[in-house]
């Protein structure tokens, strides 16, 4: 087995969750009904930094926000997929689209839903919110602990 810095060198596409992976899995509704959420700058720096290496960003979630879109829109991320049931369809459409291969797919999630696309991809992130929820095939586990960046320390 490759370490993990090996595998993340030859990432050209990384796709993010939402909700856990860049922010703290939290749902904040105001009395109208509104959703909040809540994101780290610092995670934006390091997506910011990955695009700046040339290294594609998307953002693959369940769930659909205006708050996700504006938060994309702010960092420049132009691949961003919400409402989606099938991540690992996506992941493979972006994959077919960019010309890539497999092994230079990456992938954050933090759930059993992110299993198909995790094991689609030759890098695999796992935030460590629920000690249980190991993907075998996940390369490395964030270390912070919750409402900490998972996104940037994931990198």
């Amino acid at each position: 087995m490759q370490p993990a810095h090996h595998k993340a060198a030859t990432v050209r596409l990384m796709g993010f969750d939402v909700d856990g992976v860049m922010t703290d899995g939290s749902l904040y509704f105001t009395p109208a009904g509104d959703e909040i959420k809540v994101f780290s700058s610092l995670d934006g720096h390091g997506l910011k930094m990955l695009q700046e290496a040339g290294i594609a960003v998307a953002i693959i979630t369940g769930r659909s926000s205006e708050m996700v879109s504006r938060r994309a829109e702010n960092l420049g991320i132009t691949l961003v997929h919400q409402g989606v049931h099938d991540k690992r369809a996506v992941m493979e459409t972006l994959r077919s689209a960019l010309g890539l291969n497999h092994h230079q797919l990456g992938y954050m999630g933090d759930d059993v839903v992110d299993l198909p696309v995790l094991r689609a991809c030759g890098f695999l992130r796992n935030r460590r919110r629920r000690p249980r929820f190991r993907p075998p095939a996940c390369r490395l586990l964030c270390q912070q602990g919750w409402r900490q960046r998972r996104g940037k320390r994931g990198l």
